[in-house]
């Protein structure tokens, strides 16, 4: 994932990178390549089961610690 605007999305293609996370002020867009280059897309398709909504929470939060244990739970309670 990276901060920025999708208009860095140019020198990704030329690395083969096939998935594109942005996370700018609060907003988190995932953009995925196709032939024609990238295409914005609304989930992972490299990670089609990670909970955005979860995901995003977690960036939020101060501690890293709480984060991680925000997201072990959140997982943890998918799994059930």
């Amino acid at each position: 994932m990276t901060s920025g605007s999708p208009i860095k999305l140019q020198k990704y293609p030329l690395m083969g990178v096939p998935e594109v996370w942005f996370w700018e002020d609060g907003t988190l867009e995932l953009y995925h390549l196709r032939e024609e280059g990238y295409e914005r897309i609304a989930s992972s398709e490299m990670l089609p089961e990670l909970d955005l909504s979860l995901l995003k929470r977690c960036i939020l939060f101060g501690s890293f610690l709480e984060a991680l244990e925000e997201l072990a739970k959140g997982m943890g309670e998918r799994k059930n």
